[in-house]
């Protein structure tokens, strides 16, 4: 958990549920069975509607390599259908209010808050 000044200390909870399933994950917590943390794309109907709240404000370990990328076979030229395709991710991604190293997240309210 975030210490007063947005450092993440390990805290470990008591488990009642477990599931590998992201959307599940968000599905119980919605219906009051607990907390995680869960991925800003799994989070974010819930927020809108109000089903979930945000406890924490948005956190991204401080990765070098931390964001979204398009991964394909090495070529002198790319494939239209391949560049066609990255573009509309971008797009898509971009009118979300998304980018490769940005998140809509980033700015959602937290009802915990530090300061400094």
């Amino acid at each position: 958990m975030p210490d007063q000044h947005g450092s993440y200390q390990p805290f470990e909870l008591t488990r009642r549920h477990i599931t590998d399933d992201g959307e599940a994950m968000a599905a119980m917590c919605a219906n009051g069975l607990g907390v995680a943390q869960l991925p800003h794309f799994l989070a974010k109907q819930g927020l809108q509607s109000g089903a979930l709240v945000s406890l924490y404000p948005y956190y991204r370990p401080p990765q070098p390599d931390n964001g979204v990328f398009a991964i394909y076979a090495k070529r002198d030229y790319l494939p239209a259908r391949v560049r066609v395709f990255i573009e509309f991710i971008s797009s898509a991604l971009e009118a979300a209010g998304e980018s490769s190293n940005h998140t809509w997240a980033e700015n959602w309210p937290a009802l915990i808050t530090f300061s400094g």
